[in-house]
């Protein structure tokens, strides 16, 4: 397969259909698998540079229904490294993990198989072969008048440096171009912008390196579309421990989007529900499970009309907390703040996680606060009008890491 045309736009996926054979005798030809069980594989991107990473997504049914939840999906690849070899599918039949590219230029071809059948699919991947057009708009959602800016990344894959002033070709299917033939930099990037005429809708932006069959597509919304932002809480759990992630969705004038289908992925972990939709308050919540593997997860969320959004959570990590009080005695009515800092096995500061407080003499403000990114957790620690000696707890929220100080009251 020499032709660049070929590689670059060969369909990723390929869908294998195993119906079983209907002697009941048995007897060789392999495994029997149910009635029209399925299953294809989708690589995105389907090009990569030789660092690059391409998501596998392998999809598994029976008939008509997604096959049962936690179906283990084995995946093998002739080149590159695949992020995870196994991945169980979530309720809509779905299995996730990543190719990276390490350095050499090739050609993967990748197979996800049932795990226990014979039913596979196959999805090919070009690493460091020809060329990847990035298109990035900023900002990515504008008014009917406005003007979005559009940066064009140009990147050889085999790692060399694309040379400076080569020209792009750029169109669009809505809005005008300031410039629809603009020069890459030293860097690979060429500029242009999107100006919107008054029409509203998805502007369709394709750049193609003039002379070559190479192009790379992006989309501006115009006097439409939706923001996703994605939470998990808590954002770090032990390697059997479920988090709650939650996707909120508005709309391009602020107003919170009801019933809209917000789709997840993740690497690690299993979700219990590959989907959700929006209540009125424009949240979608599914449950992250860990599924006995130490590592950190990226959840992704996606939305009809919005850009993806993702949030980490760090599963089975040996979390640590340690706890301070500023100061350690003080006067009867008094008050003190409290410090927990959360780390990880490594010593890196964990922010996003909650810790739950409580004390065996005064009050706290706040019995739950969430860490900043500097992993630190504080409230405040009031002392009653009596003396006494104050037994602060505090434990890491969805791990076994706990801490204590004591804070001495008196009389001074």
């Amino acid at each position: 397969m020499d032709d660049p045309r070929a590689i670059r736009w060969l369909a990723a996926t390929l869908l294998v259909v195993a119906a079983c054979s209907g002697d009941s005798g048995g007897g060789g030809g392999g495994p029997s698998e149910p009635p029209s069980r399925q299953l294809s594989l989708t690589a995105l991107p389907d090009a990569i540079g030789v660092f690059g990473a391409s998501s596998l997504l392998a999809t598994a049914s029976e008939g008509t229904n997604p096959v049962p939840t936690g179906t283990v999906i084995e995946f093998t690849t002739t080149f590159g490294q695949l992020e995870s070899a196994t991945a169980g599918t979530a309720i809509d039949g779905g299995a996730v993990t990543r190719l990276l590219g390490t350095g050499t230029a090739g050609q993967a071809t990748v197979t996800a198989r049932i795990a226990g059948s014979a039913v596979t699919a196959t999805a090919v991947v070009a690493i460091g072969q020809g060329v990847t057009i990035t298109v990035t708009a900023q900002p990515p959602l504008i008014g009917p008048t406005d003007v979005a800016g559009l940066e064009i990344l140009v990147e050889n894959n085999d790692g060399s440096l694309l040379a400076a002033g080569t020209r792009v070709r750029v169109e669009t299917t809505l809005g005008r171009l300031t410039d629809n033939n603009p020069a890459t930099n030293a860097f690979g990037v060429a500029r242009t912008s999107l100006r919107a005429t008054g029409q509203s809708g998805t502007a369709v932006v394709t750049a193609t390196l003039q002379g070559t069959v190479f192009e790379g597509v992006g989309e501006v919304e115009i006097g439409e579309g939706r923001f996703v932002t994605v939470s998990a809480d808590p954002s770090i759990i032990a390697s059997n421990g479920t988090t709650t992630v939650t996707a909120e969705v508005s709309n391009f004038d602020g107003s919170l989007a009801d019933r809209v289908l917000v789709g997840y992925a993740t690497v690690r972990g299993r979700l219990r529900r590959a989907q959700a939709r929006t209540d009125a308050r424009g949240l979608a919540s599914v449950a992250l499970d860990g599924d006995g593997a130490m590592g950190v997860a990226e959840v992704r969320a996606f939305a009809d009309q919005a850009e993806p959004a993702s949030t980490l959570v760090e599963i089975g990590l040996g979390t640590n907390v340690t706890l301070e009080a500023s100061p350690a005695e003080i006067e009867t009515g008094d008050s003190a703040q409290i410090t927990a800092l959360v780390r990880n096995a490594a010593g890196a500061p964990i922010g996003g996680a909650r810790v739950q407080l409580s004390t065996d003499f005064g009050s706290l403000d706040d019995e739950v606060p969430a860490t900043d990114g500097g992993g630190a957790a504080v409230t405040v620690f009031r002392a009653p009008g009596v003396e006494g000696v104050a037994r602060i707890r505090a434990r890491v929220v969805g791990t076994d890491a706990t801490a204590s100080v004591e804070v001495v009251v008196s009389d001074l």
